[in-house]
């Protein structure tokens, strides 16, 4: 979909959390993959440091940037999934 591919500038991308109380430490994503399920629904593949809050990521939050701002619609996490985790 043209929309869904607005997330492809997430590739590389630093992500800042802009809320008060944190302290601002970037965190990077290293790969995203996309793909659209339905009319609304798409599923979301994130190659990313640790301590992102990807609930806050995905949905409207202090994260920048974030899903819902990138696609100008807000979105929802319905289900995480962690596949492999590189310590």
């Amino acid at each position: 979909s043209h929309t869904l591919k607005k997330l492809s500038i997430l590739k590389n991308a630093e992500i800042i959390n802009n809320s008060k109380d944190k302290k601002n430490i970037p965190k990077r994503i290293y790969d995203i993959h996309y793909k659209k399920l339905g009319k609304t629904t798409f599923v979301l593949d994130l190659f990313v440091d640790g301590g992102i809050p990807l609930k806050s990521f995905i949905q409207n939050s202090d994260l920048t940037p974030n899903v819902s701002e990138l696609l100008e619609n807000p979105c929802l996490c319905t289900k995480l999934d962690f596949k492999n985790i590189i310590v």
